[in-house]
């Protein structure tokens, strides 16, 4: 029996419920161990035809909560976000306070751009946990994008104390420099981030912050580091070509400009910027 179909053994055997909830041979346990494997596999219309069955089989169930919530997340990986809202919404009803259907919920809705009830979900979460680091994440960034910057600023505190050192933490803390105009702050937290997390993406940002507050040589070794990372980017091409073009390098940028194209950037986009100097 693999991980999901342990779980609601287990607890049947807590709740003391009768064997055919309890009994590994069952139609409805049966579909809850298949389920569960094609779920791990990332098998997703398979975990919905499984889930399904054992929904059907014992409708009853007291247990049936974690699987509409398992169902919600096969049917947002398949891209049927409609249907894996009302399953969802039928997890929280039965469940308000699960902090793992809530998640759920805000991933669908965040999905289908419906922002503010995805954050009013995290904070739903802060409720019952108000330490959970991955709802405070999640709820301070959702909250820039609301306009609800003091928001912002609390749960950045809060991750601050209880998890100086996450990544999450400092992404937060760079949305609200960036939400703020505090460009040289932000370039400080990107700073932080490359110190920990050295990635690609970090350094372009840096790199972008570096442009806006005229630090130009810097921005080009961030962008060289970036593109040594991760060298099959567009996107990096292209804001180098961009940075060529700020410090009149033309042929430098010309030639980052055909790369970047070639590399499935927009030719159109590459034009414009080009022009614009």
């Amino acid at each position: 029996m693999r991980y999901l179909g342990l779980i609601l053994f287990v607890v049947a055997a807590m709740l003391g419920t009768t064997a055919t909830f309890a009994d590994e041979e069952s139609l409805y346990m049966r579909e809850v161990d298949e389920a569960d494997k094609a779920l791990n596999s990332e098998n997703w219309a398979a975990a919905e035809s499984h889930l399904l069955n054992a929904l059907r089989a014992e409708p009853a169930n007291p247990l049936n909560t974690m699987l509409f919530s398992n169902l919600g997340v096969a049917r947002h990986r398949m891209g049927n976000d409609s249907l894996a809202l009302e399953v969802l919404n039928i997890a929280a009803e039965r469940a308000p306070q699960s902090v793992k259907v809530l998640s759920n919920r805000a991933m669908v809705l965040y999905s289908m751009k419906r922002i503010d009830e995805a954050y009013k979900d995290y904070g739903r979460i802060l409720e019952v946990d108000s330490t959970d680091v991955d709802a405070l994440a999640k709820h301070g960034t959702l909250a820039i994008g609301l306009g609800k910057l003091a928001e912002t600023r609390h749960d950045a505190d809060v991750l601050g104390r209880i998890a100086p050192d996450d990544e999450r933490t400092y992404n937060v803390k760079a949305g609200l420099a960036i939400a703020e105009g505090n460009f040289d702050k932000a370039t400080e937290v990107y700073g932080a981030l490359i110190e920990k997390y050295p990635s690609a993406y970090y350094y372009q940002m840096r790199s972008n912050f570096y442009m806006f507050t005229g630090h130009q040589n810097e921005a080009l070794s961030d962008i060289n580091e970036a593109i040594r990372l991760s060298p099959n980017d567009g996107e990096l091409y292209k804001q180098r070509a961009m940075l060529y073009n700020i410090r009149g390098q033309l042929k430098d940028a010309q030639e980052d400009a055909r790369r970047a194209i070639d590399l499935g950037v927009n030719p159109d986009e590459i034009r414009a910027m080009l022009m614009g100097r």
